[in-house]
């Protein structure tokens, strides 16, 4: 069965992190190994370096705006509700992963970040976009994005606002619009934590799974053959070096 070849995949592993409880929960409940719930990766990097990398997009000319990006099907209501809030405000629209508005959909990376930190608010049902919002300090307002069997996919999103503790309420009403949540981070208490990198417990377990890892038989036995790679028994090219040249000063700072 599907949860007997899990169990004894996950058997193979000695530890064992994930980015939100539901997946602990169920990691736990097939394998009974011990789980740590840590941060996303893009939590780790102080946000004063992710807008060193931000970069000013064409489609925008300086003015305030909401700020959409939505990986499921929007609902009409929910659309209706954004426009409105939009004309009350006097602000344009950027609606970003909608193949409609083809000069938002194809932005970089870099651009993504500058809309992020530039934006007034921001209306999405992902995940790094509730990252980028709580790290740039943004009001953001989070909607329930489902599967096609009706099964929610914002359980790392939850457990991403009970660690920052910024969850006004949870909202899940069938008759209006599906809010799983209305945030307001608090600018200096949000920032504050994300100073260091990260909230926490994180470098803890970073720090324990260095000690593990360094006692583990696969790294005693990989540092007894520095030449040979033990996974592979395969020689280590001696061309594998990065020249540091090539990086940008960001990219060294990184």
């Amino acid at each position: 069965s599907r949860k007997k070849f899990l169990k004894e995949s996950l058997m193979n592993l000695k530890m064992i992190s994930v980015r939100e409880d539901g997946g602990k929960k169920i990691i736990e409940e097939i394998s009974e190994l011990p789980v740590e719930v840590v941060l996303d990766p893009t939590l780790l990097i102080d946000y004063t370096k992710w807008r060193k990398l931000a970069r000013k997009p064409k489609c925008y000319h300086n003015e305030k705006f909401i700020l959409t990006y939505f990986l499921g099907k929007i609902d009409e209501k929910i659309n209706f509700e954004i426009e409105k809030k939009a004309q009350e405000k006097g602000l344009k629209i950027i609606n970003l992963n909608n193949k409609n508005f083809e000069e938002n959909y194809i932005l970089d990376p870099f651009e993504f970040l500058y809309l992020f930190d530039n934006c007034d608010e921001v209306y999405t049902d992902s995940f790094h976009a509730c990252v980028f919002s709580i790290l740039f300090s943004k009001n953001f307002y989070v909607f329930n994005r489902k599967t096609e069997g009706n099964i929610s996919l914002n359980s790392r999103i939850i457990t991403l606002l009970k660690t920052v503790d910024i969850c006004d309420r949870f909202i899940n009403n069938a008759e209006e619009i599906e809010i799983v949540g209305i945030i307001r981070p608090n600018p200096e208490a949000v920032a504050n934590q994300m100073q260091a990198g990260t909230v926490g417990y994180t470098h803890e377990f970073i720090e324990r799974i260095i000690e593990r890892t360094n006692n583990s038989e696969i790294v005693k036995e990989q540092l007894s053959n520095k030449e040979i790679n033990v996974f592979t028994g395969e020689k280590f090219s001696v061309n594998t070096t990065i020249d540091i040249n090539n990086l940008s000063d960001d990219q060294k700072n990184i």
